[in-house]
């Protein structure tokens, strides 16, 4: 994994339509990112379209990415977390999180683990920030 300088220059030159950073980008980041989509996902399948959606949504939202907030790593898998939770939810939405209001203390959480326990709560939080 190049150094976090590397990634912000990439998304940065991104931001101004270079094909080659974004080239550099997917090359570097690609492995990691898959991974965490196989592990919430759990399909092949539903992994690389979920990769290859949230690398469209980078190319178009690199300008909104601010080093600032977040690391370039945190803001992608952030993207590549949402995509995954979309196709999770219009794949099984009979596996979506209990409804409150139907709730009745029997229903059993989705077998799939959304949250990566790897991360701190402040990683998440910063995450979510950065959308």
């Amino acid at each position: 994994m190049p150094p976090a300088q590397q990634l912000d220059a990439w998304l940065k030159a991104i931001a101004s339509g270079d094909r080659k950073a974004f080239a550099q980008l997917y090359a570097a980041t690609r492995g990691r990112l898959f991974a965490a989509l196989l592990r919430v996902l759990g399909r092949r399948e539903l992994a690389e379209e979920a990769l290859q959606d949230s690398f469209v949504r980078i190319w178009l939202k690199a300008a909104s990415f601010d080093p600032q907030r977040s690391s370039a790593m945190t803001w992608m898998s952030s993207i590549a977390r949402h995509r995954a939770l979309d196709l999770l939810r219009a794949d099984h939405p009979e596996e979506s999180l209990p409804d409150a209001e139907h709730d009745h203390g029997d229903s059993a959480l989705p077998p799939r683990v959304l949250i990566d326990e790897r991360e701190s709560p402040g990683d998440r939080a910063e995450e979510d920030q950065a959308l």
